[in-house]
């Protein structure tokens, strides 16, 4: 029992590694330290959560990538981006069939979550709410370039939004 346990388990291990290694697009879930909250009156964690999508071939390619930064709108958490919620749309599959179709090139999104408890922050500045635009600005964008193989100038960074992120693109 044990031996079938064994090669169950390093069967599943080799499938996960192995993804990234025939040049799969993958998610992963990253915390940002948010500095720019700290003064929050509402006690707004500083832990945030983003979710940065990397395109085929990422772990296996030289090349920097550009980066969009998506905004979810108010009270929409970021899961409702990968798993359907949000009207059928999942992230990995659209971003795949994008570039796959050559109707963008790669890159690496960034989903940032912009949801507090009063249910959004609007990702503007607040004394109340928190620094939301330097949030982004500042330590998701240092974050991200930091970790992740990025072109890391404004020409190669793009934003864009729904609702309450999309507000954020005209304020």
């Amino acid at each position: 029992m044990k031996t079938k346990l064994i090669i169950l388990v390093s069967f599943f291990l080799m499938a996960l590694t192995s993804e990234k290694s025939f040049g799969q697009s993958y998610l992963n879930f990253e915390t940002v330290n948010a500095s720019s909250l700290n003064n929050s009156k509402l006690r707004i964690d500083t832990l945030q959560k983003v979710v940065v999508y990397l395109p085929k071939n990422y772990d296996n390619s030289n090349k920097n990538y550009p980066v969009l930064y998506y905004l979810p709108g108010f009270t929409s958490p970021i899961k409702e981006f990968l798993f359907g919620e949000y009207s059928g749309f999942e992230l990995q599959k659209v971003a795949d069939s994008l570039i796959e179709r050559e109707l963008i090139n790669e890159m690496i999104i960034v989903l940032v979550d912009g949801n507090t408890f009063l249910g959004g922050s609007f990702y503007v500045n607040s004394p109340i709410n928190g620094n939301w635009e330097d949030y982004i600005v500042n330590d998701v964008v240092h974050y991200i370039d930091r970790k992740y193989k990025t072109k890391p100038s404004p020409n190669s960074r793009a934003i864009a939004g729904n609702s309450m992120g999309a507000l954020a693109l005209y304020t």
